[in-house]
């Protein structure tokens, strides 16, 4: 039914009910209703347009039936890289979408200059294909987040809530950049033997880390390792020597490029002092595997002091009586002071040796005093009173010319020391103790 024919049924409706009113009430009526539906069903008609977007879904509400001049109502202008489905009039009427595939520029940076492709639906591989740009095995693709995989794409950007479908391709055509570095042959020279590499890393240390070839400190690589890698790039590696340095306590590897051992002493940081040795010769050459040794010398020095012994010296003394003593003086010791010198290697003593000395303090004898003095006494025996002035307590043995040990043929036999006959009254004595022909009471 079109506009005509539902305006008709609808007069006549009206027609019908105003036949029950006055002429003017019903005039007054009809005007009313009547102008109120023909702007209600004359006026523009509203369509609510679904546009599919790279997978994502809008909604537009317009009042133009034609899927151009929707796009051109909502401003997008489609260029040759993007795809669209556009539906008919009555298929827009419908319900069917406006279907767009916008295609992404992609900036691509090679040794050659700058190329723009555009990829669609995120095939990396195709955008690249269509740039004219054919990948190696060992061809590499960087973006700014790192390595790229072509046959993964580049990540799609990520809408925004309630965007507006002229921004949503806006962002869709912001561009990207990729790095494109061709894989290049080159040659590694290492300890005199060449090897034929081909990388695609942007640097000579990329490269030779890539190729699983190691850089230790004090290799000397030329060029350097931030050089750009160029086709047929000769890459010389002289190797630094490993040795072992043995000093102030640690023991290290380390790899040095020096030609003697004094030049990797001072590399080092080591200095010799004094009378400090290094092991082999300073003017030795280094090698691989070299120890080198550094023997720290040095020498402390110290006072020791040694005692000094007294002497005992025994002293008559006329006011002591005879057989009496005393010490009259104990005796100390003296001191000898003594500087000595102890040789170290590396912390450990290997030797010492006594150099000047003095005396620090005189020993004092000790000093013992025995009587000499003489006092008489007297005692009363059966002979007698008999004046003394020594007692002694003494062991008495027997003594008789048959026990004496001279043979009777002899004209000693039975003669003392003195040569005088041995009986009673006469006794044998030690001469150390009692003088001989001393008279003793026994």
């Amino acid at each position: 039914m079109n506009i005509l024919e539902r305006a008709r049924a609808f007069l006549q409706a009206v027609v019908t009910r105003l036949s029950s009113y006055s002429w003017r009430r019903g005039i007054a009526v009809a005007l009313v209703v009547g102008g109120g539906y023909c702007a209600a069903q004359c006026g523009p008609a509203t369509l609510a347009v679904r546009l599919e977007i790279n997978g994502l879904t809008l909604v537009h509400h317009t009042a133009l039936g034609n899927a151009p001049d929707i796009l051109a109502e909502l401003e997008i202008a489609l260029s040759e890289q993007d795809r669209a489905a556009l539906p008919s009039d009555d298929a827009l009427a419908s319900g069917e979408p406006i279907r767009l595939t916008i295609a992404t520029p992609v900036e691509v940076l090679h040794p050659q200059g700058r190329t723009m492709v555009y990829m669609v639906d995120g095939d990396l591989a195709a955008a690249l294909e269509a740039g004219g740009f054919t990948l190696g095995p060992l061809d590499r693709l960087v973006g700014l987040n790192g390595p790229i995989d072509p046959a993964a794409g580049l990540a799609v950007p990520t809408s925004p809530p309630r965007v507006a479908p002229a921004a949503w391709v806006d962002l869709l055509r912001r561009p990207q950049t990729v790095i494109l570095e061709p894989a290049v042959p080159l040659t590694v020279v290492d300890r005199g033997e060449e090897q034929a590499l081909i990388s695609a890393a942007g640097t000579v240390g990329e490269a030779l880390a890539a190729a699983e070839i190691p850089v230790y400190q004090g290799d000397s690589v030329v060029p350097a390792l931030d050089t750009v890698l160029t086709a047929d790039l000769t890459i010389t590696i002289d190797r630094a020597a490993l040795v072992t340095l043995d000093a102030d306590g640690r023991v290290a590897e380390r790899r040095t490029r020096a030609d003697s051992v004094e030049e990797l002493l001072s590399e080092a940081g080591i200095v010799l002092e004094g009378e400090d040795r290094v092991s082999p010769e300073g003017s030795a050459a280094v090698a691989e595997g070299l120890r080198v040794s550094v023997v720290r010398v040095y020498d402390e020095y110290f006072v020791q002091e040694v005692p000094i012994p007294y002497e005992t010296v025994r002293q008559g003394n006329p006011e002591l009586e005879i057989d009496q003593r005393r010490t009259a003086q104990w005796g100390r010791e003296g001191a000898m002071r003594q500087q000595v010198r102890v040789h170290y290697e590396n912390g450990v003593e290997v030797g010492r040796e006594e150099g000047e000395s003095w005396v620090a303090r005189e020993p004092e004898p000790r000093i013992l005093e025995y009587g000499t003095g003489i006092v008489v006494r007297q005692l009363e025996t059966p002979y007698g009173t008999l004046e003394y002035w020594r007692r002694l307590r003494m062991l008495a043995t027997s003594y008789s010319a048959a026990t004496a040990g001279t043979p009777r043929s002899s004209p000693y036999y039975g003669r003392t020391r003195l040569g005088e006959p041995a009986r009673q009254g006469v006794i044998a004595v030690d001469p150390s103790v009692v003088a001989l022909r001393q008279r003793m009471y026994v």
